[in-house]
């Protein structure tokens, strides 16, 4: 038995969480399978898309340190 590749692994851990949260559409939400199907995929899909664009935000994950040129620091009102 090999070891398995990190990307193989990501795919088990959202099919893993695609598969819960349509088990609990179904059985707590008493939504159909053909409704709660569709609706677990858009919201991975949405998740990873708005996870992607704030990684790309000045302190991000892509960017982890926020641009300081130009920026200044104020001092909250009362200190």
């Amino acid at each position: 038995m090999g070891i398995m590749k990190s990307g193989h692994i990501v795919r088990l851990v959202l099919l893993a969480v695609a598969v819960g949260l349509v088990i609990l559409l179904v059985f707590v939400g008493h939504l159909s399978i053909w409704l709660a199907v569709p609706m677990a995929l858009a919201v991975l899909a949405v998740n990873g898309w708005l996870l992607a664009w704030e990684d790309e935000l000045p302190g991000g994950f892509n960017d982890p340190h926020p641009p300081t040129e130009g920026t200044s620091r104020r001092r909250p009102p009362g200190s």
